[in-house]
């Protein structure tokens, strides 16, 4: 993907390179399983030939990760094992709905949220100069509010600011460009209309005793910005400022993102937990979604 949330155009690639692609993620994936604690693999593979002997009647369908260590995507990873040739290499969340918590914050892990109000906080930078235009923010704010009871955010600074501090709603959704610097995590942002915002805008108590009553759900729909990084020695980004004042989950990609599949995302994502008959979980509706 290009550097943003964009609508860039990609030359076709060939087969071969798409191959060497794939081959270069699986490779990645394998080093987080073999970073992965040997308790976890033999107990794992325990369950699992377990749910496979029972058959239906006992299902390994979730798996959730309360962890001191944020910075390893475990959802990622590619299990495999060598007593069972038959079974093929496989991407924890493509097998399993998988999500992760902070050892820290385990007391506040919260089974529900009853939605009655999404905040949107979305753009599509249009007539705003020296900023790429995104289509599809635009198409995103029209899919919510034809289907939810939204409010909208004006992307500006002190509305974003004021929101934070004094704003309620169950549901919070950005849809802008974003950059994430893994150096230096304080200073990565969230593109406004007049200005940036960064992380520590939302990390403050003035946050916690504001939207972080609410206790939202966070859908952070821009390039990068599910990443974090180390200041004094803490764990800092978008997601853990989010979840430190108190929300009850943060979505958020960690790379970048083409502008129309971010859209078809997040438009899947409500969709399969807000109105479907039949409503999907977190995880299994980020593990569903194509």
């Amino acid at each position: 993907y290009g550097d943003h949330r964009d609508l860039h155009s990609f030359p076709t690639r060939r087969s071969s390179d798409l191959d060497e692609q794939l081959e270069d993620l699986d490779s990645k994936c394998d080093l987080i399983y073999a970073a992965s604690a040997t308790g976890f693999k033999k107990t794992y593979w325990r369950l699992f030939r377990a749910s496979r002997q029972a058959g239906s009647k006992v299902k390994l369908e979730s798996i959730q990760f309360v962890s001191d260590e944020p910075y390893i995507p475990w959802e990622l990873m590619r299990v495999w094992d060598k007593d069972s040739p038959d079974e093929l290499p496989e991407i924890l969340g493509v097998r399993h709905a998988v999500g992760r918590w902070m050892a820290s914050d385990s007391c506040e892990l919260r089974q529900e949220l009853h939605i009655k109000k999404i905040a949107v906080c979305a753009t599509s930078y249009k007539g705003i100069p020296n900023i790429q235009p995104l289509p599809w923010a635009e198409e995103e704010r029209k899919y919510l509010q034809d289907n939810f009871s939204t409010f909208d955010v004006k992307m500006v600074r002190a509305e974003v600011k004021k929101f934070l501090e004094t704003g309620m709603a169950e549901v919070v959704h950005f849809s802008c460009h974003g950059d994430m610097r893994a150096q230096q995590p304080e200073d990565s942002s969230l593109e406004l209309e007049d200005t940036n915002i960064k992380p520590g805008l939302v990390g403050r108590p003035e946050t916690r005793l504001g939207i972080g009553k609410s206790k939202p759900l966070v859908f952070l729909n821009a390039c990068q910005v599910g990443g974090a990084g180390e200041v004094l020695g803490l764990v800092f980004g978008w997601p853990q400022a989010f979840l430190n004042i108190g929300s009850t989950a943060c979505i958020a990609p960690l790379w970048s993102v083409i502008d129309e599949n971010a859209h078809n995302i997040a438009e899947d994502f409500y969709k399969m937990t807000l109105i479907d008959s039949a409503p999907k979980s977190l995880d299994h509706a980020s593990q569903s979604i194509d």
